[in-house]
């Protein structure tokens, strides 16, 4: 029986010994796993502040644009006004409708604005100056004109809706720009 108890005990002993290295091996992978996980946080974080610092740039960049395309518009609004000034009815004071210029002034107007009537038994039509208030003269249709008046009135409607559509991007850059300062920094653990 003794002997019995032997073979069990020694066999008892080499079961703790395949045990015990099991346990030193399981140790050892779980010390790798957390090497692993340790390693592999550490490069989701070095992603997340590389992303964070490519974010931050293409929006300085975008900001950047925007005050740019900002000045040009400034700069196109203000050679608009100049052209308005061109082609406005000093009557109406609205863009010109069916110019017609009087001779030999110069002065243009709508056709409706200018009292035109007809002259001296030709075609042509004769009006004083609402401006010059001079002699009757010849009234001269500028068809060119008309031409140039509607493709303003065109390039004003695109320009306003340019302009709001500027304002609506800087005020979504305004608020990205808000959102990115009051975020916190990342830090590696």
């Amino acid at each position: 029986m003794r002997s019995e108890l032997q073979a069990r005990l020694q066999a008892m002993e080499v079961k703790l010994k395949q045990s015990t290295g099991q346990v030193g091996s399981l140790e050892g992978q779980l010390g790798e796993s957390r090497r692993a996980l340790v390693d592999e946080k550490a490069r989701g974080e070095a992603e997340k502040q590389k992303l964070i610092e490519d974010l931050s740039e293409r929006v300085r960049l975008v900001t950047r644009r925007e005050a740019g395309m900002g000045t040009a518009m400034a700069k196109v609004m203000k050679a608009e006004e100049a052209m308005e000034a061109c082609l406005t009815c000093m009557a109406c004071m609205g863009l010109l409708k069916e110019p017609a210029t009087c001779t030999p002034c110069g002065h243009t107007f709508c056709a409706s604005c200018l009292k035109a009537e007809s002259g001296g038994g030709g075609a042509y039509m004769l009006a004083v100056c609402p401006e010059c208030d001079g002699a009757a003269g010849k009234v001269v249709t500028v068809s060119t004109l008309g031409t140039l008046t509607s493709k303003f009135e065109f390039q004003r409607q695109q320009l306003a809706e340019l302009q709001v559509g500027a304002k609506a991007a800087a005020a979504v850059g305004k608020l990205s720009a808000g959102l990115n300062a009051s975020r916190p920094t990342a830090q590696a653990s």
